[in-house]
This record gives C-alpha cells, structure tokens and sequence, in this order.
C-alpha cells in the first residue's frame, strides 16, 4: 500500500508525529506511525545587544556579562554565523560572539555573548554603534529585520590623571602685597569626573609658607618682602589629586617675578676707621647712627673713615644721594670745611670725607675744635610726565 500526503506538514507548527490504525480485510489492523522529519526552514531571531564594558579588559565568553538571546525553531543553534557590519570604528576587530557552551541541535534559544578581543579605550571611543547580520546555516536571516542594532558602552576606570583646564605657569606683582590666582583642573578619567583637590607640594622657603591653596584652586599669596627676604623670583609647585584615589595626580610649576617697591631708605650699614675696626648697625635700623674721629689741626686730604651705606631696594628704586649737612642747633656751618665723595650710589656704597678747605681745620680758631655734622642720604625721586 502507498500513503499519499493531502497536505504540507509544517514540523514547527504541527505535530510532528502521527499514529493510526489501519483497517484492512485481514484478521488484524496494522498501526502506521508517520513521523515528520524538520528541516531548516524558519528564520532566527536574534535581541539587540545593549550592554558596557569596562576599558582597559579583555572580555572571553567565560567573564563577559553582555550577551544576545538568539531563537530559531528549527534548533541548530551551533550552526548560527554573526557578521559585525555597518561600523566606522573597527568593531569587527574588536568584538565576537561566542557560546558559553554549543547548543545540542534541538536547543532552540540560547545565550550568544559578545566578547572583547582588544582592550578598549574610554578617552578615544566612549561607546560603539554597529548593526549585526546573524543567518542560520541555511542562510536564513534574522526576522523581524536582517540587521540587528547593538549599542556597546565603554565604561571609563581610574587610569588618567586629573588636567588642568585653567592654570598659569608665572606671574608677577608688587612685593608687599596680597594676591589671589585661580587654577582648575578636572578628572582625566571624563566618564568619572571625580571631585578634584589642591594643594602646595614645595615652596621656596616653606618655613615662611607664603603660599596657599584651597579646595577652589584658589592661590593665595602672603605679602613678600622682596629686599628683605631677598626674593626676586619665587618658585613653588602645586599638584592636582582625585579625592578618592590622590594617587592619580598631576602637578604645576609656577614662578611668581615679586617687582620691588620703594619702600626702603638707604642707611649707613657700617663704618671702617684707620685702624680697621668696624662699628656694623643693623641693616633695618633706622635709628640716628653716630661715630667719632679725632684728626690734628691742618690735616688735609682724606679723612681716615670709610662708610658704607646700602639701600635694600633694587634698580632705580636703589639710587639714592649723599651730602653733607649742618645741625640745626650748630651756630657755625661746618660742612664748609667737608665734602663726602661720591655724592651718589647704588644699592650698597662706599664713601669717604675730603678735607676741602684746610684753613678752618686750626686747633686755635674758636669753635672748630669740636666739629659736628650730618651725612645724609636722600632717594631719587622719578617723575614721569607726558
């Protein structure tokens, strides 16, 4: 006997077997049992992957906690291909997809992960967009559409230190004068922008801790005095850290030019006699200083004295003029007997007492023989004018 099929049997979606008498004119009916044998003829289907990945790690089918459900009703799972297409950022080069385990042929839905072959890089590429043609083996593409979008997120970790944004490297500004600058910097790491702190690192003369930094980036900056300290140029470092981890870090180098002021009088540093003893003041001492010589009648020439007047300022602010001058309550002038030369100087000098007019240095003229007298120094005075 020959069956013939009336109809299209479909594995999927009817029974895939079938049991029936058959009544014969014979002493027994025989049993018929048609099984319908599947072949692959129905389309898979295949999720949009949507998922990140941390940068710097490579991800096997084994770690990797992104994946896609794949679903095909014909089963032969393993028999699936995947095709990264539609990409500008080689994500063929960069991912894949595995099985954690290959599916049995009648395995009809299982997980397919994706999986990182390179390390990605969250400061050159922050996520990639790319389409995925998945076909069955026999060629089938994917329903409802033969193109599925993935969406991959890179996730960015600790690995950059903070850059600065706004920041100087030297400024300058009068000595004795308060200032406040103003750096910023941010995580190098832009996915976690984590908060940012400062602080000074090293400083030219830390004992006197002239500089400051808040949590703002806000430099602070102490009155200097440039002569007395001796500060011309000022050196220090400052370093921007993430608060969680201040290993990650980076740092600034800032020279700060301190201009002089004219804030400093000359003053008689110290005196040198013949003898070559020293009567040394200190050089912030304002104070009248007074010496004493003794010379024999008639002497002529240069006085055995030799004093050294310094002005702690620098350039023009260092110039200054020496002369010589009468006390008030003196009835006789006696600096018409003197002169001092030079009659100027710069920053510290030397200067000594001529004996210019020999007649009045006689023991027997009344009241030349105990003379008195000032030296005094007097700034340059600048004007500018237009």
């Amino acid at each position: 006997y020959i069956f013939y099929a009336c109809m299209c049997f479909d594995y999927e979606r009817l029974p895939s077997q079938y049991l029936f008498n058959v009544w014969l004119n014979l002493d027994f009916s025989p049993v018929v049992n048609f099984t319908i044998i599947n072949i692959d003829d129905e389309q898979p289907s295949l999720s949009p992957p949507q998922c990140s990945f941390d940068e710097n790690t490579i991800y096997t089918k084994d770690n990797s906690t992104c994946f896609s459900i794949v679903l095909d009703p014909d089963g032969w799972l393993d028999q699936m291909t995947f095709e990264i297409v539609n990409d500008t950022n080689d994500a063929p080069y960069l991912f894949d997809f595995e099985y954690r385990e290959i599916p049995e042929d009648n395995i009809y839905s299982a997980n397919v992960y994706i999986t990182v072959l390179e390390e990605l890089n969250y400061q050159n590429i922050t996520f990639y967009l790319f389409d995925v043609r998945a076909e069955d083996g026999a060629g089938h593409s994917t329903t409802p559409s033969e193109l599925v979008r993935a969406i991959i997120n890179v996730n960015d970790l600790p690995d950059t230190p903070p850059e600065w944004t706004s920041f100087f490297t030297s400024e300058q500004f009068y000595e004795q004068s308060e200032q406040t600058f103003t750096v910023t910097a941010i995580d190098g790491d832009y996915g976690l922008n984590y908060e940012i702190n400062y602080m000074v690192l090293w400083e030219d003369d830390e004992e006197a801790n002239y500089i400051s930094i808040d949590n703002n980036g806000t430099i602070s900056v102490k009155p200097i005095d440039r002569d007395k300290d001796d500060i011309s140029t000022y050196v220090f470092e400052i370093v921007a850290y993430e608060v969680p981890d201040p290993i990650w870090n980076t740092s600034l180098l800032i020279t700060f030019f301190v201009l002089d002021i004219d804030n400093n009088p000359p003053l008689v540093r110290w005196i040198l006699d013949a003898s070559f003893d020293n009567v040394t003041f200190p050089v912030d001492d304002e104070t009248e200083k007074s010496t004493e010589m003794s010379l024999l009648e008639n002497t002529d020439g240069t006085l055995n004295l030799t004093i050294f007047i310094r002005d702690i300022d620098t350039g023009q602010n260092a110039q200054f003029t020496v002369e010589l001058e009468d006390l008030q309550e003196n009835e006789i002038e006696y600096t018409d007997a003197f002169m001092i030369v030079p009659t100027a100087g710069y920053r510290t000098d030397q200067f000594q007492i001529i004996v210019k007019n020999v007649s009045y240095i006689d023991y027997e003229l009344p009241g030349w023989t105990d003379i008195s007298f000032n030296v005094s120094m007097i700034k340059y005075i600048y004007f500018n004018m237009t």
